[in-house]
């Protein structure tokens, strides 16, 4: 089935979950994170769904939650969950120490290569290195790999030009199915462009719909080009709703 007639099958779905990934999905990537800017018609188009009866809509990020609303701004109705699934704004309990271990050992790893940034969050720690030159962001890597073996209480998730440690006992697909569960959603639409996302599509229906953004192996069965596909996508859900 393509994806066109796919989504226009929405509406008859009893519950629908509409969650996208931000960075690559919503927003492009840009070489500053903190400078990332949402789509202005795909937020819109997200909150003018979350306003209809049988339908939830999240974001799911590997950002951290406060970060995430701050990007976001004003976005009524819709559920944020930053870290990969693991921060929804509650408080922390425990696994802090092991978050200040890591964070004390990246950060020794960042003041040695120009261009790279680091990420502290509440259950671990991000190596964004998209604006250093790749041969010593490859060894940077190396050395993060290497000292996370060594530890394993720590997931180690790799994804465009970032390396990240967590403690954090859940991934991107769990969130997604426990939001569908708590909303008792029929359907799910996932869009997301990057590996962390693959845990969302691994983990689908057959009546929910996967849309990896961009190139690259996925367990998705649609795939759009960039985040003006993604305009496109989530305007012919409204329209498939009614």
């Amino acid at each position: 089935m393509t994806l066109e007639a796919a989504l226009a099958r929405l509406g008859e779905c009893r519950g629908l979950l509409v969650a996208s990934d931000f960075d690559g999905t919503l927003a492009p990537i840009v070489s500053r994170p903190d400078r990332a800017v949402g789509d202005p018609s795909a937020l819109q188009s997200l909150v003018r769904l979350a306003r209809r009866d049988g339908v939830v809509v999240a974001i799911v990020s590997g950002r951290a939650f406060a970060e995430l609303r701050s990007l976001l701004g004003d976005a009524p109705g819709v559920v944020l969950i930053g870290e990969h699934g693991n921060d929804r704004g509650e408080e922390v309990v425990g696994g802090v120490e092991m978050v200040d271990e890591m964070a004390a050992f990246i950060r020794g790893v960042g003041d040695n290569l120009p261009g790279s940034a680091v990420e502290v969050k509440r259950h671990g720690v991000g190596f964004h290195y998209r604006r250093a030159d790749a041969a010593p962001a490859e060894k940077a890597v190396d050395s993060i790999l290497s000292w996370a073996e060594e530890r394993p209480d720590i997931t180690v998730t790799e994804g465009k030009e970032l390396v990240e440690m967590s403690v954090a006992p859940h991934h991107k697909g769990d969130a997604v199915l426990a939001l569908k569960e708590e909303a008792g959603a029929e359907c799910v639409v996932f869009i997301g462009d990057d590996a962390t996302d693959e845990n969302v599509f691994a983990m689908l229906g057959p009546e929910d719909i996967g849309i990896k953004v961009g190139p690259g192996e996925t367990a998705a069965r649609h795939r759009v080009d960039d985040v003006s596909d993604v305009v496109e996508v989530l305007a012919a859900i409204e329209s498939a709703l009614g």
